[in-house]
Order: C-alpha cells, then structure tokens, then sequence
C-alpha cells in the first residue's frame, strides 16, 4: 500500500506535532552541539582577553587604516582564539559532558 504521508515510510514513527523520533533527536544534538560551541567561544573570549582588547583599541584608534595597522593584532587574536574553538576542543568538551552526565546517573 502506500504509504500515509507523501515521503514517509509506514514504519516511521510520529511524534505528536507530525514529526520523527529520529528528527527530534537530530535537533536535540544540534542545540546540544551548538550549546558547547557557544560555550567553547565564550572560554576562548576568556582566556584571550587582553589580545581582544588589544585588537579593540587599535582598531578605535586606527580609523581607515584598520585593515593594514591591526593586522598583526587580529592575527595574535585568531590564533589565540583558535587554540579554544578547534573540532579537537568540542570533541573534548563533549567526552567530558558525557563523562560527567554518567557520573550523576550513577550517583543517583
């Protein structure tokens, strides 16, 4: 027969505003992911205060000639920040949620 909606297959399963377990997981990864990002860059901003603010200064002090003047500023800025928010970070970001979420079930 066919199947009950255009495009789905008779086995999926429906949640009850139409959409997949499968999607609403896929989503609940995504903010997941996207939640450890944002924490990443905020860690990253942290720890590389003074060359942001370095970076700042001189392009309120620079006027036109931002491009050519901080250019070595912005480039100090980048690596630091970089070093914080690589796919090696989130990986470890990740395993250490991970590790701390089986430690509280087991606590429990």
């Amino acid at each position: 027969g066919r199947a009950p909606f255009p495009g789905r297959s008779e086995g999926a399963r429906m949640d009850f505003f139409g959409g997949s377990a499968q999607r609403r997981e896929e989503i609940e990864l995504k903010k997941f992911e996207e939640g450890l990002k944002y924490k990443l860059k905020r860690r990253a901003l942290r720890e590389c205060d003074e060359l942001v603010k370095a970076y700042a200064k001189c392009t309120n002090e620079q006027g036109l000639a931002v491009v050519w003047a901080c250019r070595p500023a912005l480039r100090q800025m980048n690596e630091c920040l970089k070093q914080f928010t690589t796919e090696e970070a989130l990986a470890e970001e990740k395993a250490a949620y991970k590790a701390s979420a089986g430690a509280r079930q087991e606590g429990s």
